[in-house]
């Protein structure tokens, strides 16, 4: 069964910790929708998702918004290239501060940024590696492989990409890969405050 890829509100609610209450968020989750994040979008009002019926005749619930059929195409591409919808979500998302509101100019824009990854694709230096460690996040696990798009020199580090879209880093030890490898890769560094030395 297909999903749309549609606009959905974010849902605030009360984390329970033993500091204290904190605000929190998730994706609306109507009855009869199964709804997986793509792009965190704008905070605390809408997120783009895939949002799948988990009944064929389910109605697309009126406060999901479907996405530009451009959109749509092209997310549904970069599904079958992970790299192009991750580095587009997070070419948006590091520049949280100046994220359009609208959800047509955010379309545009991450539209504009996955179909330039698209594009770029076969001179892309992007590989597919084994992993053989499990990662912290729980992201990845020992034996799957996953894209790596960067490596920071320096610290060994590799960074990859989930099936969520998210790009993470591990050292490299926790890859089937030599640094002779990596060397095509972008070069880029962790920020100043995961460093431990």
């Amino acid at each position: 069964m297909s999903g749309y890829f549609c606009f959905v509100p974010w849902r605030r609610f009360v984390l329970e910790r033993a500091e204290g209450p904190e605000e929190a968020y998730e994706p609306e989750q109507p009855e009869g929708w199964l709804v997986e994040s793509m792009t965190h979008g704008l905070p605390e009002r809408w997120l783009l998702a895939e949002c799948t019926p988990t009944d064929e005749d389910a109605p697309l619930p009126d406060a999901f918004v479907e996405v530009p059929w451009k959109l749509g195409r092209l997310l549904q591409s970069a599904k079958r290239y992970c790299p192009a919808l991750a580095l587009a979500r997070e070419s948006l998302e590091r520049d949280r501060d100046r994220l359009p509101d609208d959800k047509e100019q955010y379309a545009n824009r991450l539209a504009d940024e996955i179909e330039r990854h698209l594009k770029a694709q076969r001179d892309a230096p992007y590989f597919v590696a084994q992993a053989v460690e499990h990662s912290p996040t729980g992201c990845l696990f020992a034996g799957e492989y996953v894209w790596l798009v960067a490596y920071d020199r320096n610290l060994k580090r590799v960074f990859w990409v989930t099936d969520t879209y998210f790009v993470y880093d591990s050292p490299l030890a926790h890859f089937v890969v030599d640094e002779e490898r990596l060397r095509p890769l972008p070069v880029r560094e962790l920020p100043p405050w995961w460093r431990k030395d």
